[in-house]
């Protein structure tokens, strides 16, 4: 096979495989964009099955902040949060112990 048919296949092959990606990010990005709120019996639930620890706020408003502080399988420690039981944000609240 010549070069130039070479370049063009690949050419093909990259431009299909970034079209899957990108089919593929829009369908999730769609499925978390309409997921429904989750109760806070089941945030508190599932919290307590992963061994973690459950935190819930009132923000006043309207707003109700929870959480879910747990430690991963990667030994860091982690809190879940939900704004008026939607999941926002995961964050890394403390390393690895050494």
């Amino acid at each position: 096979m010549n070069t130039s048919k070479k370049r063009a296949r690949l050419v093909s092959f990259v431009a299909a495989g970034t079209m899957a990606t990108s089919a593929m990010l829009g369908v999730l990005a769609s499925a978390v964009a309409h997921a429904k709120p989750l109760s806070e019996t089941t945030i508190k639930n599932e919290c307590n099955q992963a061994g973690g620890s459950y935190s819930t706020a009132n923000l006043g408003g309207g707003m109700r902040w929870s959480g879910c502080t747990y430690k991963a399988a990667d030994g860091n420690t982690y809190t879940d949060n939900y704004n008026n039981g939607t999941y926002t944000t995961t964050n890394q609240v403390g390393p690895r112990p050494q």
